[in-house]
């Protein structure tokens, strides 16, 4: 750490340093020249001309500028208003706001933003201990390239909006319906030239002309066609005298006919073959139950002759005691 008095003596240094030479080393970024952060080391700083927080480092970054050739890094300035594409590759939310770039690798600068700090991350290195910003994030990765279109996009309309609004005199409802209808206007293209390269790439395939059966009338028509060319040449068919088209309508036709007549049978077939199995099946219950009943009956007639034979047993001693009693009588 250092002590206040170098830190004062290193204050007075970037003020002398910096009237000596009569002109700022703080160089413009633009869309033009960004990708010269991609090499070497560079500390950039996203600013506003509006913003207070950004008017009061400005003496700051200036004096650290100055000491961009003893620290062999370029610093460098970004005007958001001026460079909106850029603030949307950065994704800027805050300002100021203070990158550090060496060598392609970005990292964000959150540290104190007078001119001893910020000559202190350098010299120290204290940039070593921040980790840089993702893939997705950096800022000539593609995701952040449409990003800075889209904000480009933004500017651009607003500028437009700010056009008609306030040189040409339209009203701010007039403003966006034009905004509604361009936008319209715009998907209607865009999706006609998606159909258009989806059928480039992969056309739709040919459809089959549709089959019209024919009527009565020409049906009559053809076989008196048939008769007539018959009885002239005797060697002419019934399908010579039909076209191309008429002809292919008979073969399907005939084809269908066949077709009906194949599953008529087939549907036959399995009729008859269920009829049969179900007729087994009710001859086999029949005869089943028809043993069912005969068992029945037998048990019925064995019991009936069981109880026969007990009526007769009883009758016979009845009789023997009667027999018994008369003697006695006697």
């Amino acid at each position: 750490m250092r002590s206040p008095i170098v830190s004062t003596l290193l204050s007075i240094l970037f003020c002398v340093n910096s009237v000596v030479s009569g002109r700022s080393k703080v160089i413009s970024i633009t869309a033009e020249n960004w990708r010269e952060t991609l090499e070497g080391e560079w500390m950039l700083k996203f600013y506003a001309p509006w913003c207070p927080a950004c008017r009061s480092m400005e003496e700051d970054y200036k004096q650290f500028a100055d000491w961009s050739d003893d620290l062999n890094i370029k610093v460098g300035e970004i005007n958001i208003n001026e460079e909106a594409g850029l603030s949307g590759r950065f994704i800027v939310t805050a300002l100021p706001s203070i990158y550090h770039a060496k060598d392609g690798e970005y990292r964000r600068y959150v540290s104190s933003r007078d001119a001893n700090s910020l000559h202190r991350y350098i010299e120290d290195k204290i940039w070593r201990g921040t980790e840089p910003v993702a893939w997705y994030r950096h800022p000539d990765s593609i995701p952040m390239t449409l990003m800075s279109g889209l904000f480009r996009t933004s500017v651009i309309m607003k500028n437009f909006h700010e056009t008609l609004t306030e040189t040409y005199g339209f009203s701010t409802t007039a403003s966006y319906v034009i905004f509604a209808l361009a936008t319209i206007a715009t998907g209607l293209l865009l999706g006609l030239i998606m159909v258009f390269i989806i059928d480039c790439v992969s056309p739709p395939r040919p459809r089959a002309p549709p089959v019209t059966p024919r009527t009565k009338d020409e049906i009559g028509a053809g076989d008196v066609a048939d008769k007539e060319s018959a009885d002239e040449g005797g060697k002419s068919t019934g399908r010579e005298s039909l076209s191309g088209s008429e002809r292919e309508d008979s073969q399907r036709a005939e084809k269908d006919r066949k077709s009906d007549a194949s599953e008529g049978e087939e549907e036959g077939k399995h009729s008859r073959a269920s009829s049969q199995s179900s007729s087994r099946t009710s001859q086999e219950w029949e005869q089943v139950h028809g043993a069912e009943a005969e068992d029945a009956e037998n048990e019925l007639s064995v019991e009936r002759n069981i109880s026969a034979d007990k009526e007769e047993g009883q009758g016979e001693v009845r009789k023997r005691n009667v027999k018994s009693d008369e003697t006695k009588e006697e």
